[in-house]
């Protein structure tokens, strides 16, 4: 049942990104997203968060897919 599910995701994002007129293959395009990380932190009820910095392939992934990019915020304590 997971494979099956991994096979129509696979190749519902297949679709999509052809759609978008996007040659990126599903794996180069989970390659991508994998490298965006974001990270929330809270200590003594402070809190903050920090993104990746996304490069301009990323950026144009995000926009490609109709998706905000993650954007960065600074850590002040």
């Amino acid at each position: 049942m997971i494979c099956f599910l991994a096979l129509v995701l696979h190749r519902i994002l297949r679709s999509r990104m052809r759609a978008t007129g996007s040659k990126l293959s599903p794996s180069r395009v989970l390659a991508l997203l994998r490298q965006v990380q974001h990270i929330d932190l809270s200590i003594n009820q402070q809190s903050a968060a920090r993104s990746s910095v996304v490069t301009p392939e990323q950026r144009d992934l995000f926009a490609q897919m109709r998706l905000p990019a993650p954007t960065q915020h600074t850590i002040s304590w």
